[in-house]
């Protein structure tokens, strides 16, 4: 059910449709998420990611959420961390040198909260999600490194390679991909999870298996017999050489199988 809950006013359809339904779930998917244009402008992401959340969050609270036993799963990022830590536990240290990272922190922390109010919740710390689902998939002008590598082949426009000096393999940055179906699963997973666990918990969302930007720029040539132009230019501040995502806890407490 599509509901208009992160609104930043009290909408008067919210209660009716809590109840019509018997809704005990809310996957809060959405959010303002781009590294370069929060800090372009911060105040967006954080009255989005921050404000929005909170109001939401407050609209469950006065329609009975706690009462009805509700559950939340919120798409946090490994964006929180401290991009200097390469392998990342929920305990690494948060220090964002953006708003983007900052914004879902601090939203992490108000819904933290909750769980003194009695609503349980589940906060998945996304490393890169890839891939899509039948033909829903992300638009070529989204700023995420596949839908920029299809544009490339498609377009001839050369992709944009941050580095090729790093201390890795080929000299270019490794990263952790994980699949759009696991996350998708995991999420109904987190929902069985927190009929029998309650509290407010926290997983990193990703596989400890690195790939590099030339690893995925080559399986993507071999996949679909099309060449990827690409340009290196200067690394950008902040970035890591590697950045994994250590996945255990999830996996352990909640039995997780992907």
């Amino acid at each position: 059910v599509d509901l208009p809950l992160a609104c930043g006013y009290e909408d008067p359809h919210f209660a009716v449709i809590c109840e019509r339904y018997n809704i005990r779930t809310v996957f809060h998917l959405g959010g303002s998420a781009s590294v370069p244009l929060s800090v372009e402008d911060p105040f967006e992401f954080y009255q989005n990611n921050v404000g929005n959340t909170s109001a939401m969050l407050r609209n469950l609270l006065k329609h009975g959420w706690a009462e009805r036993n509700g559950h939340i799963v919120f798409s946090s990022t490994a964006a929180v961390y401290d991009p200097s830590t390469s392998y990342l536990t929920e305990s690494s240290p948060k220090a964002s040198p953006n708003p983007y990272g900052r914004s879902k922190f601090l939203a992490e922390i108000v819904l933290g909260e909750l769980y003194e109010k009695g609503i349980t919740s589940t906060v998945f710390r996304y490393f890169c999600v890839a891939g899509s689902y039948g033909d829903v998939g992300q638009p070529l002008n989204y700023p995420h490194i596949i839908p920029r590598i299809m544009e490339a082949a498609y377009t001839s426009n050369p992709l944009t390679v941050y580095g090729m000096e790093w201390d890795t393999p080929d000299g270019t940055a490794i990263r952790d991909y994980i699949s759009v179906n696991d996350i998708c699963k995991a999420h109904f997973h987190a929902v069985d999870y927190m009929k029998t666990n309650k509290g407010h918990h926290t997983f990193n969302m990703g596989t400890m298996r690195g790939t590099s930007v030339l690893e995925l720029i080559k399986t993507f040539e071999d996949v679909i017999g099309i060449d990827v132009p690409y340009d290196i230019c200067n690394p950008r501040p902040g970035d890591p050489a590697i950045l994994l995502c250590n996945p255990s806890k999830f996996i352990e407490e909640t039995g997780f199988v992907s």
